[in-house]
């Protein structure tokens, strides 16, 4: 689904700069930066606080123990409670096949690195307490890819906030339930 919406902001991108009739090079420049963005910095580090690919879960938070030109060894993290009792992001509609992501702090795995877009493991967005910051325009995300913005959204959703922009366009992810004041007429001033 990420592949699809990353066309959609692209071209979105495109035509709005475009139709603003600015300069070929400042298209390019604009693309340059949306691909440095969305890349992966080479200095991952032991301690690095990173994602990893996981069958049943999706992507699930770790901290790099050591590094080799082919694989990483990672110890997996804890989730924040608030994000324990739903923090899959798997394709699956059986909630009871997916284990709780409590299941596996402390776990170390290794993992081939040829997994992974560039060869080299999605960072996490930390504090330097190492806990998740979540932002309300995920321009601001310091690492923009596909589990740094399903953890944003997820940790937005948590908090029952339901809107989270990239830029001009709005994410909405339905609560699922009646946000006292979301709409009231001091909200809207």
């Amino acid at each position: 689904y990420i592949s699809c919406i990353d066309a959609v902001i692209t071209a979105s991108a495109s035509r709005q700069i475009e139709s603003l009739g600015l300069s070929t090079l400042f298209h390019s420049f604009f693309f340059f930066f949306l691909l440095y963005k969305m890349s992966a910095p080479d200095d991952v580090a032991s301690g690095s606080d990173v994602y990893i690919l996981d069958k049943d879960r999706g992507w699930l938070a770790a901290s790099l123990k050591s590094l080799t030109a082919s694989e990483a060894v990672v110890k997996i993290s804890s989730v924040p409670a608030s994000l324990a009792d739903a923090a899959t992001f798997a394709d699956t509609t059986d909630p009871v096949q997916v284990s709780s992501p409590s299941d596996f702090p402390g776990e170390e795995r290794t993992v081939r690195l040829s997994d992974y877009a560039g060869g080299t493991l999605p960072l996490r967005n930390c504090d330097a307490e190492g806990n998740l910051v979540s932002v309300a325009d995920m321009g601001d995300l310091a690492f923009l890819h596909e589990p740094a913005i399903l953890y944003n959204l997820k940790a937005r959703h948590a908090e029952t906030i339901p809107y989270t922009r990239t830029g001009d366009i709005v994410i909405a992810v339905n609560p699922f339930k009646w946000i006292e004041g979301l709409y009231s007429e001091s909200t809207k001033r």
